[in-house]
């Protein structure tokens, strides 16, 4: 069976009347609509537009649960959930349209989703809708002390691992099984061993934390599953570099 493709859908700032006509196009086709919010039966003022643009509305419209919180193992189970469940859409078939208010390219949760997907399935196709951006209303800054977090599929080298894992004070990579064995020899000689641990079973009753990640080199670690590692005491001076080169208050890799 053919799979289908994700759509990070740009609905543009607000207004109906700004959806391109590509997003439109999509809105109008077979496929299933997913949006993004941040408690169970909240609001999303992405669905809202589309709704409001006169396309035809999707019945099996589902919500992704993407939480506002500063607890990072909090925020990437809730990913790696969401992307489970659009996984399952896309194996059968499905073509899935993330609704996003503003441009997809710089939304945090599609960016989350889609990092997540990957770790999931190598092959998962995407497509990024661009749409009319606003100007925004004041510039951001960013203190030193706010937390960047990155999460980064297993399927990249340990290399570009070890190069995010020092810049970020989370990392989190979904599905580690494939690169187990040297991530734990990336964290021995980051000195992180004590601040790393595995969440096998991600949302399910079976759901566990693992510590003792040695453990874990020759265990058959069921694919939802993710490697959180806690790298807030890296140094000032790394923080300040970093802030000083990056506005953003997450990364993504």
């Amino acid at each position: 069976m053919k799979k289908g493709t994700l759509y990070g859908v740009s609905l543009g700032p607000g207004d109906p009347d700004l959806i391109t006509l590509r997003a439109w196009s999509l809105l109008e086709s077979a496929g299933s609509w997913v949006y993004p919010v941040q408690k169970s039966g909240g609001e999303c003022r992405a669905l809202t537009i589309a709704q409001q643009s006169g396309a035809n509305s999707c019945n099996n419209a589902s919500e992704l649960l993407f939480p506002c919180t500063s607890k990072a193992k909090e925020l990437a189970k809730h990913c790696l959930l969401a992307a489970r469940h659009v996984q399952g859409m896309l194996d059968w078939g499905d073509d899935v349209y993330f609704l996003i208010e503003g441009d997809a390219a710089k939304n945090q949760n599609y960016n989350y989703l889609l990092s997540s997907l990957k770790a999931l399935d190598q092959g998962v196709k995407s497509e990024l809708v661009p749409g009319v951006v606003a100007s925004p209303a004041a510039s951001t800054t960013t203190d030193s002390d706010e937390r960047t977090l990155a999460i980064v599929p297993s399927n990249r080298c340990i290399q570009s691992i070890k190069s995010t894992l020092l810049q970020v004070d989370t990392l989190i990579v979904p599905n580690p099984k494939p690169l187990m064995a040297e991530l734990i020899l990336l964290l021995k000689e980051c000195n992180l061993m004590g601040k790393a641990l595995v969440i096998e079973n991600v949302g399910t009753s079976d759901e566990r934390t693992i510590t003792k990640l040695e453990t874990l080199i020759d265990y058959p670690l069921d694919p939802l599953s993710l490697l959180y590692v806690d790298n807030s005491q890296r140094s000032s001076a790394v923080k300040r570099q970093q802030c000083s080169h990056d506005s953003a208050h997450l990364s993504f890799s």
